[in-house]
């Protein structure tokens, strides 16, 4: 008896040893293997290239030196740019130029308090046509007092109707979001332009909870720009709280704000984060289906339009359109339209796409080392006629946003030396006299 307690003691060691070899084999294999190569882009010989010598640059019909992308703001006409210590400057349009706008800009300092954690800030700030806009930026490098947040973007605007009047201050934690024309805010508080303090937050935060970093979860909320200029007069917000960290990513729920009480679940387990306020005070945005996913709205039981794949892997989403990579079919998720463009060879994958304002034209971008191939690709969605072009450092692989300034031009950046450390502002005029 006292011989197969041994044994047994033996065979318990060595299954437990067995287990313990498997895992680190495991682990070995997931974090020490080679990964398989991926489809590499196209390569370019770049060393005779020339900035000025290349065909896009002849066809522009404006560019300028900028240090990193011009942003357009909530009032009509006037354009950003911060640098990385959170100075910002103003532009207007003038001439196929922009030029420094310094007509009633205004800057003070403020607070935020986030996590009750003090961050303080530099606004700059517009007023113009009844409307407000303001930014700058907090960073540990300037206020190295400040413990757990290291960065955190700020902006004013105009409270939307659904959350009440006047002042909207928000707050984007998120740095890697610090060029892009619409941000995630995981932050929102009133905001008093004649004071210039913030006031209570729009959303409670009761039963909010800290991440690892000991900081409130950044996903309590999620508020785009274009999702609030999307609202109605009901209060839906986007938010990521009640499913575990990471989960957030691909899948959230929209609620309705209800004052400092629970707010209510309106919808569980949305697609990503897209979601946009529709006629009708419904809300339309995207579920998953047997086959891929469809956009759906809250205002009607049919659905906008479906899709067969894989949202995050088989399409590219830039506004309230999806681009299928594999046929480059296009669809607008609001209104179920689509059209597939061909006649178009981009080199390397897509980065990007833009749809103009009057839904007309779409831009499309492919190719993500500057030292490879490139393609910037206008396409016309009703006669399918496309202006290509197909070359080295057409534009910037880390700031590839396309920003339309009307319906038949747009503004992008690019580099101007062949490493990328010099950046230009493009304007492309599609179909027109370029110079």
């Amino acid at each position: 008896m006292k011989k197969n307690k041994v044994i047994i003691l033996i065979l318990t060691v060595l299954a437990a040893l067995s287990i313990i070899f498997l895992v680190f084999a495991t682990n070995y294999v997931k974090f020490f293997k080679p990964k398989a190569k991926q489809n590499e882009e196209p390569t370019a010989d770049i060393s005779g290239y020339s900035f000025e010598t290349s065909k896009y640059s002849a066809a522009l019909k404006g560019k300028g030196n900028t240090q990193l992308p011009i942003i357009p703001t909530d009032i009509d006409g006037i354009y950003y740019s911060m640098d990385t210590n959170g100075a910002v400057t103003f532009y207007t349009l003038s001439a196929n130029s922009f030029v420094p706008y310094t007509q009633g800009v205004n800057t003070f300092d403020t607070k935020v308090t986030c996590t009750n954690q003090e961050l303080p800030v530099t606004m700059y700030c517009v007023e113009r046509d009844s409307k407000v806009c303001g930014y700058g930026l907090f960073t540990s490098r300037k206020s190295p007092g400040v413990k757990i947040f290291d960065y955190a973007f700020c902006k004013i605007t105009d409270m939307p109707a659904a959350f009440g009047k006047g002042s909207l201050m928000l707050v984007s934690m998120d740095k890697t979001e610090f060029a892009l024309k619409n941000k995630t805010y995981s932050e929102a508080f009133s905001f008093d332009m004649s004071s210039k303090k913030t006031g209570s937050p729009v959303f409670t935060n009761n039963g909010r909870l800290t991440g690892i970093d000991g900081a409130f979860r950044d996903d309590w909320i999620k508020l785009t720009d274009d999702f609030i200029r999307s609202l109605g007069s009901d209060p839906y917000f986007v938010t990521g709280r009640e499913y575990n960290i990471g989960v957030t990513e691909t899948k959230n729920d929209i609620m309705m704000r209800n004052g400092t009480s629970k707010s209510k679940t309106v919808v569980s387990g949305i697609v990503g984060s897209w979601a946009r306020g529709v006629s009708g005070n419904g809300i339309a945005y995207i579920r998953s289906t047997n086959v891929g996913f469809e956009s759906v709205s809250t205002a009607s039981s049919a659905p906008i339009a479906s899709f067969a794949g894989n949202y995050f892997t088989d399409y590219v989403h830039s506004g309230n359109y999806l681009l299928k990579r594999s046929d480059l079919t296009l669809t607008n998720l609001l209104t179920g339209r689509s059209v597939k463009i061909s006649g178009v060879n981009l080199s390397g994958s897509i980065v990007t796409f833009s749809v103009n304002p009057a839904e007309t034209a779409v831009v499309i971008v492919s190719g993500k080392d500057i030292a490879a191939a490139q393609t910037v690709a206008v396409c016309d969605l009703a006669s399918g006629a496309a202006e290509t072009f197909t070359e080295p450092l057409l534009f910037a692989v880390d700031y590839p946003e396309i920003t339309w300034i009307s319906d038949t031009s747009f503004i992008h950046t690019r580099p101007v030396v062949n490493d990328g450390s010099k950046l230009n502002y493009a304007i492309y005029e599609r179909g027109g006299s370029n110079a």
